[in-house]
């Protein structure tokens, strides 16, 4: 979960969120890019097939045909100005259940979450050292203040600090 709302317009944070989903999903047991359900993907491919026209299926709005892309540097820049229609389109309506929004026109998404698949998992020492990773990699982006959620998290951190005391009792 990134807790902290992301200017998706700012390159270095973009980049800087896709190389910590990229370390999440390069470890082992992860089942891979295509099982993670990250709404941003699917937003950016929505973003530049609706700027490249200024068209969406799903609005009533007419369409220009002059290309309208947001250009920083030369480079094309994404930005939430297609967010709404792309939360209410039917076919990414389900996103909404990812993101917590705010009325916020600049920074609207005010914290989100994603999903990354990994496969089995069924010993303790597994799950133990897993959630040791993935906490590693979410302190390693602390600007983007993301934190870590597992079904079995309390289960791991209870082990973890009997481990600890139980050393300390010997």
């Amino acid at each position: 979960m990134v807790n902290s709302p992301m200017d998706i317009r700012n390159e270095r944070i973009l980049k800087q969120f896709e190389a910590m989903v990229h370390e999440f999903e390069s470890l082992d047991k992860c089942r891979g890019k295509e099982f993670t359900l990250l709404w941003l993907r699917e937003y950016q491919t929505y973003w530049q097939e609706v700027s490249l026209y200024d068209f969406d299926y799903f609005t009533d709005e007419a369409m220009t045909t002059t290309p309208k892309l947001s250009v920083k540097n030369g480079k094309e820049t994404i930005d939430y100005s297609k967010l709404n229609d792309f939360l209410f389109s039917p076919l990414h309506k389900h996103w909404k259940n990812f993101l917590k929004l705010r009325n916020d026109s600049d920074l609207p998404v005010e914290r989100f979450s994603f999903l990354v698949v990994y496969q089995n998992t069924t010993s303790w020492t597994e799950r133990i050292e897993l959630m040791q990773k993935w906490r590693s990699i979410a302190h390693s982006y602390s600007d983007l203040n993301a934190s870590v959620w597992e079904a079995n998290s309390m289960f791991v951190d209870q082990m973890l600090s009997l481990k600890t005391l139980a050393m300390q009792a010997s």
